[in-house]
């Protein structure tokens, strides 16, 4: 693994958009830098050789741009409340889906954030005692559970003092249609048009299974990407250094998360 320069230097990896703690999810990313050029098959194979129990690596590339914020641009979500009637939450939900704006406030490091919710949601639906939800990602992040305080400021006692179950199904670019596409297709088709780069980035997905005690297991993925010089395929060359460090072996950097 690549680490940065300077009196404290670190791993070389850089979470987008990662879970909130204790949500179940099957599409994180993160990006991981290598000291050293490698086939993206082997960088699975010794990551998931070195991974504990839980945690799996399921798909590595290699590729340079875009970068994973500007591919993750929406999140696919269920959420459980506990057993609430599909009546009561379809009529919750249609207030939502009705209302121009909906604000609900959430303390962050900087002090309390009032941020509109209505405006993320870009479809949704109710299903065998499930709320399924596709939210945009924007500034502030709008989480599932805000989306839980919405509903409740609608519909007060909404699932009593349940404090929501949520999985994330999926992330990524939204397409055309409005639906989510793949962003590691997305990074793949970006690459294969032969860009060259130095410091090349690597892709990854990761998985992660709450229990429904609040911890979560993780099924992570991540994929990787390095090359100085790129080929149709994207793979890799040889020449380039990774920072703070004198070698002749090309970086990467991979992408996961749990």
């Amino acid at each position: 693994m690549a680490y940065s320069s300077g009196f404290s230097p670190h791993p070389r990896i850089s979470y987008a958009n990662a879970a909130p703690t204790s949500a179940e999810s099957h599409a994180e990313y993160l990006d991981i830098a290598l000291a050293e050029s490698i086939d993206a098959s082997q960088l699975a194979a010794r990551l998931n050789a070195a991974l504990p129990a839980g945690f799996r690596i399921e798909q590595v590339i290699q590729a340079d741009k875009p970068s994973l914020a500007e591919l993750l641009q929406a999140s696919e979500w269920t959420i459980d409340l506990g057993g609430v009637p599909d009546t009561r939450l379809k009529e919750a939900l249609s207030r939502l889906m009705a209302a121009e704006r909906v604000e609900v406030s959430r303390r962050t490091k900087k002090g309390t954030r009032v941020f509109d919710v209505r405006a993320a949601v870009l479809a949704a639906r109710v299903e065998h005692g499930l709320i399924w939800v596709r939210l945009r990602h924007a500034t502030p992040l709008v989480r599932p559970d805000d989306l839980v305080t919405a509903l409740r400021t609608l519909d007060p006692g909404l699932g009593d003092d349940h404090p929501g179950l949520f999985a994330r199904l999926g992330q990524g670019p939204l397409t055309a249609d409005g639906t989510i596409g793949d962003p590691l297709q997305a990074s793949t088709d970006a690459t294969s048009t032969g860009q060259a780069s130095t410091d090349a980035t690597s892709t990854g997905r990761a998985s992660t299974e709450a229990t429904s005690t609040g911890r979560a297991s993780t099924d992570a993925t991540s994929t990787g990407r390095a090359s100085t010089e790129a080929t149709s395929t994207g793979r890799a060359s040889t020449g380039a250094t990774s920072t703070g460090r004198a070698s002749t072996g090309a970086t990467s950097t991979g992408r996961a998360s749990t």
